[in-house]
C-alpha cells in the first residue's frame, strides 16, 4: 500500500516531465504532490461516505488505467534516445508490451461498449 502511494506519483512526475522535456521535480513537484493528493482524499472520502459504492467503481475505474499508464511510461523511456544503446528494450520486450497495451486498448473498448448497451 505504501509502495503505491510513493511510487505512483514519482511515475506520474516522471511522465509528465518527460512531456514538457523538463527536469522532473520528485516530491517537490506539482505533478507528485496532486497525484498523493488524490490518492489520499479517495481513500478518506470512502472512510466518510456511508456506502461509497460509486466512488470504489470510479477509484477502481481509475486505478485500471495504472497499467496501461505503467506500460506506456515503459515503452516511451526504454526506447528512447537518451537510454543507452545497452539498455534499451529489446524486440521481444517491445512485442509483449505492446500486446499488453493492446489488450488494455481492446478490453477498455469492449467495457466501454457494454456499458453504452453497444454491445
Amino acid at each position: 500500500m505504501l509502495g503505491v502511494w510513493h511510487g505512483v506519483p514519482f511515475l506520474f512526475d516522471d511522465l509528465i516531465h518527460l512531456w514538457r522535456r523538463s527536469k522532473p521535480q520528485g516530491q517537490q513537484g506539482k505533478a507528485y504532490r496532486g497525484w498523493a493528493i488524490y490518492l489520499t482524499l479517495a481513500a478518506i472520502s470512502a472512510l466518510v461516505i456511508g456506502r461509497p459504492v460509486r466512488l470504489i467503481f470510479v477509484y477502481t475505474v481509475v486505478g485500471s488505467l495504472f497499467f496501461p499508464f505503467v506500460i506506456s511510461t515503459l515503452l516511451w523511456m526504454n526506447n528512447s534516445r537518451q537510454m543507452p544503446a545497452a539498455l534499451r528494450n529489446g524486440p521481444a520486450v517491445n512485442v509483449v508490451l505492446g500486446s499488453a497495451l493492446l489488450l488494455y486498448a481492446y478490453l477498455a473498448f469492449d467495457a466501454l461498449n457494454e456499458a453504452l448497451g453497444a454491445g
